[in-house]
């Protein structure tokens, strides 16, 4: 007959563990969770679990110098989680929280006395792992209050996600990125200072074309804007789109949406797959707009340097997008794509005079990503994605308080790097009307 649970509501046992006693019954339970490489001196039960995590995590570290503060804390999480899973312990066992607590003590304790170094590459291999949530963010909060671990982290974290593209968006290494960044307010704003604003988010920019006239007086000077898009965090977050595939070096074309076959010889496709290709790329780039969006939301929540730095960076790439939006460098001498709604590259690609150089889509988009360089500005698929992360930023304002917006914000002398030369373009009217605005809007 099948046994009935207790009436005073204790643990349940197996009928076998009912005749042994209690201390043989944790310790047992303890081994099936822990799965040590060596069999403990002593009894393990829930009053000495704590000692004996202590021991085997330093036993551990001792075994290897190198990796061993990594190999100790993912001792102690592979215990913590397995007192989590199904079928190695009761659910109900009263030892599960005791352990998970002294698992957390232990590491901590580690992680405290580790140098930063040993820090840095300890959080870096247990983001690659299956750490308990709990146990990586109190790990990575208290690596927080040493001043060299944040900075350090962050660029090792982030340096990788360098060449992402449609097809490999590095989801992995962009969670791992997400997760450091969540996990205490240090680490974004450790993101927009020194050493990290020089190497991922913000580098000093030198331009290296000029542009002279007759009289060799500069009239023109490269801008950061391709800068922003392939040299920092934002720009490789922002950059993976279908238009885009020029700026991956001839050895990795055939990985980029435009050079994989999918996309060959179309002109015998079916519309049910013209329509499938259409939507897988569809979701790929909607995709990558979330994966930004979602890097925006934590940075600008984190604190108003950090919305500052991220509205400058946003502001900076486009203004060095305006000649985009002015007459003339059209395709394909130029790089003006869109005359007449984008219509003006089709004639262009269609037209029996041109020549078979520019009847290529994939010629014309090289074409830009030079041009781009030349002048910097960002090419067609991160300008596109950038203005998909502004609507994003703009969905959460509410109507109501569209009426507190100032008229007179492009008048204000502190906002050019944010609005670029449009500050001029905005400023219509009498000399007296224009220093009328201006004091209004100081």
């Amino acid at each position: 007959c099948m046994k009935r649970p207790p009436a005073d509501g204790h643990d349940l046992r197996p009928m076998s563990d009912a005749k042994r006693p209690k201390e043989e019954i944790e310790h047992q339970y303890f081994l099936k969770v822990l799965q040590p490489t060596q069999p403990p001196q002593s009894t393990v039960c829930i009053a000495t679990v704590g000692d004996y995590l202590e021991t085997e995590a330093n036993r551990l570290r001792a075994q290897q110098p190198a990796t061993g503060l990594e190999d100790a804390i993912q001792f102690l999480a592979k215990g913590w989680r397995r007192s989590e899973e199904g079928g190695v312990v009761p659910s109900t066992w009263s030892g599960i929280a005791p352990l998970q607590e002294a698992a957390l003590t232990t590491s901590m304790t580690l992680l405290l006395e580790a140098s930063t170094e040993e820090k840095v590459r300890a959080l870096s291999s247990l983001l690659d792992t299956p750490v308990p949530a709990r146990l990586m963010n109190e790990l990575l909060v208290a690596a927080a209050e040493d001043e060299g671990v944040p900075a350090r982290l962050l660029l090792h974290v982030a340096k990788p996600l360098k060449g992402r593209h449609l097809n490999e968006t590095q989801s992995g290494q962009f969670a791992k990125l997400l997760r450091v960044l969540r996990a205490s307010k240090q680490y974004p704003a450790e993101l927009i200072v020194s050493p990290c604003l020089e190497e991922v988010w913000k580098p000093t920019f030198e331009p290296q074309f000029v542009w002279r006239n007759r009289k060799k007086e500069v009239i023109a000077k490269q801008r950061p804007g391709h800068m922003l898009q392939t040299q920092t965090l934002l720009g490789w977050v922002l950059s993976p789109a279908a238009l885009d595939g020029a700026t991956m070096p001839p050895s990795k074309a055939h990985l980029t949406e435009a050079g994989s076959q999918e996309w060959s010889d179309l002109h015998r496709a079916t519309r049910q797959r013209l329509d499938h290709l259409q939507r897988s790329t569809q979701m790929k780039l909607t995709g990558v707009q979330s994966q930004a969006a979602e890097l925006v939301d934590v940075l600008v929540r984190a604190s108003d340097a950090n919305r500052q730095s991220v509205l400058e960076w946003i502001g900076t790439l486009l203004a060095s997008a305006e000649l985009r939006a002015k007459q003339g460098y059209v395709a394909p001498e130029g790089f003006n794509f869109w005359p007449q709604h984008g219509n003006h590259v089709i004639d262009v690609l269609g037209h029996e005079q041109s020549p078979p150089f520019d009847k290529s889509l994939k010629n014309l988009l090289l074409l830009q990503s030079l041009f781009a360089k030349m002048h910097g500005f960002p090419t067609s698929g991160t300008a596109l994605n950038t203005m998909t992360l502004l609507l994003h930023l703009c969905k959460p304002i509410k109507a109501e308080q569209a009426v507190s917006f100032s008229a007179f914000f492009p008048s204000r002398g502190d906002v050019e790097e944010l609005m670029g030369s449009w500050v001029k373009e905005a400023r219509f009217g009498e000399v007296e009307q224009v220093e009328a605005a201006q004091e209004v809007a100081k």
